[in-house]
C-alpha cells in the first residue's frame, strides 16, 4: 500500500490551488486510472502483497 506516496500526491494537489482546467469527467478518469494501476505497479516493481 502506497500511503506515503498518496500523501505526497495529495499535498501536491492542495498546493496546486484552484485554477485547474479539468472538467469533472477528466478528473474522475485520472482518479480511477490511478486506483486501478496499483496491481500493475506491484507487478512492475516485483512487489508481493506482504512487501506492500
Amino acid at each position: 500500500y502506497y500511503r506515503s506516496l498518496e500523501t505526497l500526491i495529495s499535498e501536491y494537489f492542495v498546493e496546486a490551488g484552484r485554477n485547474w482546467n479539468f472538467n469533472t469527467d477528466e478528473l474522475n478518469f485520472y482518479f480511477v486510472l490511478g486506483m486501478n494501476l496499483e496491481d500493475f505497479m506491484d507487478k512492475i516493481l516485483n512487489l508481493t502483497k506482504e512487501e506492500v
